[in-house]
């Protein structure tokens, strides 16, 4: 033991020798924690005290670290340290749960552990039971559930129940009321100052009102999981909190069991998690808890960790031994002044003056740190490259060479544009088996097998790289089955489509109905997977990521026990539709790969040299809230009291003290789609006597490697395909919403307005649709019989304008209920006095078609909802277009202005159109808050008429050189991914 406590330094001796009592450690980043902690273990067991290793808890945040912790200890005190209790907190209240049946079996019973489907489904159950004033939407009833559960999961993490947040509203309500940004500072219009503001009133109304329905939610949600026969994990933990609490007897014997009580990484405790703390020293004066922590790396705030643990920790042991670790073991100390001059910007520190001091021998040589803006994401990836390579060549480790970003797109990014220079990767994400390629091969497989005849999945399947079909085949028999109105796999079967490929996919594609009709899921997937020659594909390709994925898919298909394909589908839907992820086991690090992670998972991790990429605002700082229902503030003590980017800035102190010896960071000034980007908040707050800033001549010298890179660039069309589209688009004309589609995705484009690929319909899209058709058809037939007061008629044609959208009956029948609603609403308000509100007349379907438009050579073509003339020679009209949605703004770029702008510029481009348009204007058939139905009219300008067509000219271009670019997607739009992924 004296080997052990000799290589502590003065701090972490005096530490680990305070056997009894509280002791606070705050230690920073590579000031040897865990080292410390193990010590401390074994210091204990060694001491003359008493002390059994069933005494001891020690408490960590991860499965991981307890194994670690663990293995450290055998090899320091033998099999004996086996004995001791280390374990996570949720391992913890299992433990206590399975060592006392006669107290939680009546809790638990038969349930079992819930996971995020069993969640997701509890959810669906709820929501349908009632017309929920927040959470329920006739487009999506499920676009609030990660909101509402993750509300629910931070409220359990801070031990509150639906009783206690009802508690807390009205005293959330006065906090809100009394905040002063609630009120004018200055006169403003009718108001003076000091008065309330009425958006402010009717904000806080909402948000009170969303909190009791949460709670009210929060109920039935919990009934239904517990009437399904599962609980939560957090549920375990408040179980266990509340029994110690009120069981009297419990809480004695594990107080007498548990003597030396430790806990790791304490500032990543949540509220939940600490009561099961301040239980087990209740009532004792002097208790022997030992934490390690340190609030500048508090950086999981979103699993309800708080740094107000320390204060907390303080608070209640006014008598602890507090002790503060200054020696870092990992960084120079440039690198760990840079960390601790931007952490400092944060005003809640529990310590504002901690410091750290490099040891040894770190301190010959100065860590380099370099910061560099680039003209656009291209030069970043470039530079990352250049600089790669140069330390790969300086005999750096490659797994010594981290990057570390703040998001899973940019793993993504980075993971698809680096091997293309050969630099090898390992990528740590949060991955999804249902987003793996090779997966979502199989399952089309598997639908296939269970419906031959949908279009979708088989021609997605067909572009599979282990079938091997050439572009041009592909662009061939989509345009045919376009054309001929036929089926994928009729179209397959003929005499056109006789080659050897798919001569050999089609015999596969029958055999496999006719030979393997018999077997279970789990068997039948085995069976696809061997006799497509996916795994041959996979095997000679050396795919190994796509093997592990695919090995845990088969895997977790045999645990859903399904006896039926159809059914297995629906739960591969379920997962899908509802974005619950099943995570493959993990590879092993590979040694000869650069890491790439986010910071939150570089936490504990080291690396010689660290690149922090994409340091641009609202990435790094001033980012979105990810919660979308405010709670109350339920912790008492709240050290971030600074500005909104104080967990971002300790991320950003993670990110830093990351590295031995190097840091590059670097921002593009525009992304790949041009849109300008701004740095980090926090590139301003870097100390300028340490960071070394390159300018832009060492950018240029970037550029040098740019051939290369392009050089690299996979080719997107073969001369086949450009042949084929060239002819196409000769004759192509360009509507407004061909427009808008290149504009928002030009590989949608690509694949919906030129190669006509089959995709099912979406069902957002399925209600607008009917109702436009619906409509065109009463109009086309009332205008002949003079029927326009019928309002049967109206819903009859909607009745059989929803028949044709392909929707499954739920979406069918309450899409059907609500449009009904829109439409009678819409009839007493516009139609039941149709023809005497237009005087001078109108026009409905109006097509531009005959008039043959064009700018500049480019051919244009639309039909208006409606024209209305506005006086009795007819010379002057405005163009009418309906939108199914409630009123909103129309706004300068988005797409019902630059509609109505394209509207404008077809009737001015007519020719011999013989009326001028005067305005242009969107009626939505949804009434607004105030109950009517709603206009927004807009007077085109010539500026809006030289942005569209200069939009339209940049499209056209772009169309007749075949460019089809990769967009960025900052909504995240799913239909958007959908196509730059096919």
């Amino acid at each position: 033991m004296e080997n052990l406590l000799s290589i502590l330094n003065d701090a972490q001796r005096q530490a680990v020798e305070q056997i009894y009592g509280p002791v606070l450690v705050l230690a920073g980043p590579g000031t040897g924690k865990t080292h410390m902690l193990t010590t401390r273990i074994a210091h204990i067991l060694q001491s003359n005290v008493g002390c059994e290793p069933e005494n001891i808890l020690c408490l960590t945040f991860t499965e991981s670290a307890a194994v670690e912790m663990r293995n450290r200890l055998q090899s320091w005190i033998g099999p004996t340290a086996y004995r001791v209790k280390i374990s996570t907190f949720h391992g913890f209240c299992q433990w206590v749960m399975d060592s006392y049946p006669e107290i939680f079996q009546k809790k638990i019973g038969v349930r079992e552990v819930a996971d995020d489907l069993v969640h997701a489904l509890a959810y669906r159950k709820v929501i349908k039971q009632k017309k929920w004033e927040h959470f329920s939407n006739v487009w999506d009833d499920f676009m609030h559930q990660g909101d509402v559960l993750r509300a629910i999961s931070d409220m359990k993490r801070e031990h509150i129940t639906p009783e206690s947040l009802r508690a807390e509203i009205p005293k959330e309500k006065n906090r809100l009321e009394e905040d002063p940004g609630n009120f004018y500072k200055r006169k403003f219009r009718e108001f003076k100052v000091g008065d309330f503001k009425p958006q402010a009133k009717q904000k806080i109304k909402d948000k009170i009102s969303k909190m009791y329905e949460l709670a009210d939610f929060w109920e039935l949600y919990e009934k239904e999981l517990q009437k399904d026969g599962y609980y939560d994990f957090n549920d375990m933990i408040n179980w266990v909190v509340n029994e110690i609490e009120e069981n009297e007897n419990l809480r004695f014997d594990l107080q007498e069991k548990f003597q030396w009580i430790m806990i790791d990484e304490y500032q990543d405790t949540n509220n939940a998690q600490n009561a099961i703390i301040w239980q087990l020293c209740e009532g004792i004066d002097d208790a022997n808890v030992f934490a390690v922590g340190d609030d500048d790396q508090s950086i999981y705030r979103f699993q309800g960790a708080s740094g107000a643990n320390i204060i907390d920790f303080r608070e209640r042991f006014s008598n602890r031994k507090e002790v503060v670790l200054e020696n870092n073991y990992r960084s120079h100390q440039n690198i760990l002044d840079t960390a601790y001059e931007c952490v400092s910007n944060n005003l809640g520190r529990a310590n504002s003056d901690t410091k750290l001091i490099s040891y040894k021998k770190l301190k010959e040589n100065e860590g380099q740190i370099t910061k560099i803006s680039l003209g656009s994401r291209q030069s970043e990836i470039n530079f990352l490259v250049h600089k790669i390579k140069e330390k790969l060549s300086e005999k750096v480790a490659p797994n010594e060479i981290a990057i570390l970003v703040r998001n899973n797109r940019e793993i993504e990014e980075l993971s698809r544009e680096l091997p293309k220079f050969g630099i090898s990767i390992s990528a740590q994400i949060s991955q999804n088996i249902f987003d793996n390629q090779s997966v979502r091969q199989l399952v089309l497989m598997m639908r296939i097998f269970s419906n031959h005849v949908n279009d979708e999945a088989l021609f997605d399947l067909l572009h599979s790289d282990f079938i091997e079909i050439d572009a041009k085949t592909l662009l061939e028999l989509s345009l045919a089955r376009y054309k001929n109105k036929t089926t994928i796999i009729q179209e397959l079967l003929t005499d056109k489509f006789n080659k050897p490929n798919i001569q050999k996919f089609t015999k596969f594609f029958i055999n496999s109905r006719k030979e393997f009709h018999h077997c279970r899921p789990a068997v039948l997937s085995e069976k696809l997977l061997y006799e497509s020659g996916l795994a041959e594909f996979l095997t000679k390709k050396d795919r190994l990521e796509d093997w592990q994925n695919i090995r845990k898919f088969i895997d977790w298909i045999r645990a859903q026990n399904q006896q039926s394909l159809p059914e297995l589908i629906d739960i591969i839907d379920l997962n899908i539709d509802l974005d619950i992820s099943v995570r493959p086991d993990p590879l092993p690090t590979d040694k000869n790969s650069i890491q790439i992670m986010t910071a939150h998972r570089s936490k504990g991790r080291e690396f010689e040299i660290v690149f922090i990429s994409g340091l641009e605002d609202r990435k790094w700082g001033n980012t979105r809230s990810g919660r979308g229902i405010s709670l109350p503030n339920f912790t008492k003590k709240d050290v971030t009291q600074g500005d909104a980017n104080e967990e971002e800035r300790r991320i950003f102190f993670v990110a830093l003290t990351r590295a031995k010896s190097q840091i590059f960071l670097s921002y593009s000034q525009t992304d790949f789609s041009g849109r300008e980007k701004n740095p980090s908040q926090f590139w301003h707050e870097l100390p300028e006597n340490i960071v070394k800033e390159v300018f832009e001549e060492e950018d240029i010298e970037m550029q040098k490697i740019l051939p290369v890179f392009l050089a690299h660039q996979e080719k997107s069309l073969t001369k086949s395909e450009k042949d084929i589209l060239t002819q196409k688009i000769e004759k192509f004309v360009w509507s407004a919403s061909s427009l808008q589609t290149f504009l928002d995705c030009p590989r949608k484009f690509l694949y919906q307005n030129l190669y006509k690929f089959p995709r099912r319909p979406q069902s957002n899209m399925a209600l607008g649709v009917a109702l436009h058709e619906a409509l065109e058809r009463f109009f086309h037939k009332a205008k002949i019989d003079k029927t326009f007061g019928n309002s049967g008629k109206l819903l009859e044609e909607f009745n059989y304008a929803m028949s044709g959208q392909n929707l499954p009956k739920e979406d069918f029948e309450k899409l059907k209920e609500h449009g009904e609603a829109v439409l009678m609403k819409y009839f007493e308000q516009k139609l039941q006095n149709f023809e005497s509100q237009y005087p001078y007349g109108y026009e409905l379907e109006y097509s531009f078609g005959q008039f043959h438009p064009d700018i500049d050579g480019i051919k244009i073509t639309g039909k208006m909802d409606k024209i209305v003339y506005l006086d009795e020679k007819k010379k002057t009209a405005k163009i009418v277009d309906y939108k199914s949605g409630k009123p909103r703004s129309i706004k300068k770029g988005e797409n019902y202005w630059r509609q109505l702008v394209f509207y404008d510029l077809l009737a001015r481009k007519s020719q011999a159109l013989d009326w001028q348009v005067s305005e242009c204007v969107i009626e939505f058939l949804t009434v607004g808050s105030n109950g009517k139905v709603g206009e927004r009219s807009l007077v085109v300008t010539e500026e809006d008429r030289k942005q569209v067509t200069e939009e339209l000219k940049s499209c056209d271009e772009k169309l007749k050189n075949l460019d089809f670019p990769i967009v960025e997607n900052p909504t995240s739009d799913s239909d958007i991914d959908y196509w730059q992924r096919f």
